[in-house]
């Protein structure tokens, strides 16, 4: 049988190695959590980078899709004027030719107006010549 004085310096060496084990066990947790924290971490940063691109290619897409309804506007703005600008034209050269044809009308109506006044002119002395022959006649 071991006496007892033997057994303390084997127990020293078990506790010692017991308190290694557990020291290292205690280093193998603390490292394991750091890992976890280290792994939780890039975990939560790659998800949030993840909808943090999500989100942009989405404001992207719309603002692309934006700029081709802008685009389109344009277009359709640039159409517009161009109609707008095709009917002016229209009206203005309507307005010409019927401000010309009032015009032309307006002469041709003083043209006639004077011409009356000419026979007119022209009855009355052929009136009093009417009356002197009739005079004379008698």
């Amino acid at each position: 049988m071991i006496k007892s004085a033997e057994l303390v310096p084997a127990r020293r060496n078990i506790l010692a190695e017991k308190h290694c084990a557990i020291q290292t066990i205690h280093e193998f947790i603390s490292k394991k959590r750091d890992l976890f924290l280290v792994e939780y971490g890039l975990s939560v940063k790659r998800d949030d980078l993840l909808l943090l691109e999500t989100t942009a290619s989405r404001r992207e897409d719309e603002l692309m899709h934006a700029a081709k309804l802008l685009e389109e506007d344009a277009t359709n703005f640039d159409e517009f004027l161009r109609n707008t600008n095709i009917l002016t034209q229209k009206t203005i050269s309507s307005a010409d030719y019927y401000v010309k044809e009032r015009f032309e009308k307006l002469v041709y109506s003083q043209k006639l107006k004077s011409e009356i006044i000419l026979h007119k002119t022209e009855i009355s002395k052929n009136a009093d010549m009417l009356i002197q022959l009739r005079v004379y006649e008698l």
